[in-house]
C-alpha cells in the first residue's frame, strides 16, 4: 500500500467558486461518474482544513473501498487528484486513508503544497522518508 505518489491536477477554479463550499461542490460535480448505466454521486467522507490546502476523502455510497484522495490547493484555486502505484485500482478505504494521513511526511507535503512543484512525484511507504525523485526529506 502507498508508494510512488502522483498528484494531477483535476480542476482549476474560477473566481466564483472559490469559497471551500463551492470549490467542494464544483469536485462533486466533476466526479459523478456512471457506470452500466448506473451513476455514483461520491461523498466526501473525510476533510482535513490545512491554512493553505484543504484534503479530502470521496468515496461511493455503499462501497468501503471506492476513496479517491482530493487535494484543494487554496492559493492556485486547484484540485489535485493523488494517487499512488499501489495497485489499490479500486479505491481507497477509510481506514487506509487513515493510516495515511496519520504519517508525518505525508502530511507535511500536505501543510506544504509547494514541495508538490517537484513534478508530483513522491514515494509514501509505511517506515521509510518521504522521498522525492531528486532528495529525501
Amino acid at each position: 500500500m502507498f508508494g510512488q505518489m502522483s498528484c494531477t491536477p483535476v480542476l482549476r477554479l474560477r473566481p466564483e467558486d472559490v469559497g471551500l463550499d463551492r470549490a467542494v461542490a464544483r469536485l462533486l460535480e466533476v466526479t459523478d461518474c456512471g457506470l452500466n448505466g448506473k451513476v455514483e454521486h461520491p461523498q466526501v467522507t473525510r476533510w482535513i482544513q490545512f491554512p493553505p490546502t484543504l484534503l479530502v476523502l470521496l468515496m461511493v455510497p455503499d462501497d468501503p473501498e471506492s476513496g479517491e484522495i482530493f487535494l484543494y490547493h487554496r492559493r492556485k484555486s486547484t484540485w489535485f487528484r493523488i494517487d499512488f502505484e499501489d495497485q489499490n485500482y479500486g479505491g481507497y478505504s477509510e481506514a487506509q486513508f487513515e493510516m495515511l494521513v496519520k504519517r508525518p511526511p505525508f502530511l507535511r507535503l500536505i501543510e506544504e503544497p509547494s514541495l508538490l512543484d517537484c513534478g508530483g512525484q513522491w514515494s509514501v511507504e509505511p517506515g521509510r522518508p518521504l522521498r522525492c525523485r531528486f532528495a529525501e526529506i
